[in-house]
């Protein structure tokens, strides 16, 4: 039973729209960040029905975390370290003007949830941990479309 039990454990992806007219209007287009600690720099969006690929540029270099729709889009990054890792990420629109990412890090308990508001020609960005020993959550980001 124990063993039928774990089988059926998993985590939920993000529940919502799989498109949007605001999706539509900003695939392909780059955000500008204002300056910030975590050091993101600009961001981009290809949204798609069934995947999602967000491109970051960071201090750190580039990040491309690809999100599936109603399903886990595995990849490696470094997410908890400098060096790439296994991870999962599903997204979603949640609301028309926002879009909603989980990164799950598969071999560690760790999970961010990052949330993007687009309003007009502006991105604000919400990043949380599931568990964390500072502060589960950052302070909000903002961009301008470029």
């Amino acid at each position: 039973k124990l063993q039928d039990k774990l089988a059926s454990l998993a985590l939920k992806t993000v529940a919502g729209e799989a498109s949007s007219k605001t999706g539509r209007k900003n695939s392909r287009k780059t955000f500008i960040f204002t300056a910030n600690d975590p050091g993101f720099e600009s961001i981009s969006f290809e949204f798609g029905k069934k995947l999602t690929v967000l491109t970051a540029q960071t201090r750190d270099g580039e990040r491309v975390i690809p999100c599936g729709f109603g399903v886990w889009e595995k990849s490696r990054l470094p997410v908890m370290s400098m060096k790439p890792e296994p991870v999962a990420a599903s997204g979603a629109w949640v609301a028309p003007d926002h879009y909603q990412v989980r990164l799950c890090a598969t071999e560690t308990p760790y999970i961010q949830q990052l949330d993007f508001q687009f309003k007009e020609d502006e991105l604000l960005f919400d990043l949380k941990y599931n568990v964390s020993f500072g502060s589960r959550a950052w302070e909000q980001l903002r961009a301008k479309r470029k």
